[in-house]
């Protein structure tokens, strides 16, 4: 966070909405989903990760030890770089953004139960 720190601002609001619910105050400050004031480093682990990989889009983040809300908040990023060890819908909206390697062949815009 000691690079994206600098870089918080307004954006942020609604990008932790299923980790944190995490409200910008400024660059100290978040309140959260229950009102209360929070500094940035009391954010969770994975709405920290969500904030990195929006405001570093040069980085390429793993969501490996993400949990579900992390997983489903970096699903809903409409920017940012992220290896994925495995994609599922867990807010069930059914929307994702997928580029494998920038290749516009390799583009996929929903995800899809498989039933095996």
């Amino acid at each position: 966070m000691k690079h994206t720190i600098n870089q918080l601002d307004e954006r942020v609001n609604g990008l932790t909405k299923h980790t944190d619910g995490a409200t910008y105050i400024d660059q100290r400050y978040f309140r959260d989903r229950y009102g209360a004031y929070v500094p940035w480093f009391d954010l969770s682990t994975g709405g920290k990760t969500v904030l990195n990989i929006f405001y570093n889009p040069q980085i390429c983040f793993s969501q490996r030890e993400c949990g579900e809300n992390a997983c489903a908040d970096i699903k809903n990023l409409t920017h940012g770089c992220v290896t994925p060890g495995y994609i599922v819908d867990y807010d069930g909206d059914d929307q994702c953004d997928v580029i494998v390697d920038d290749n516009p062949d390799w583009h996929y815009t929903s995800v899809k139960e498989v039933n095996s």
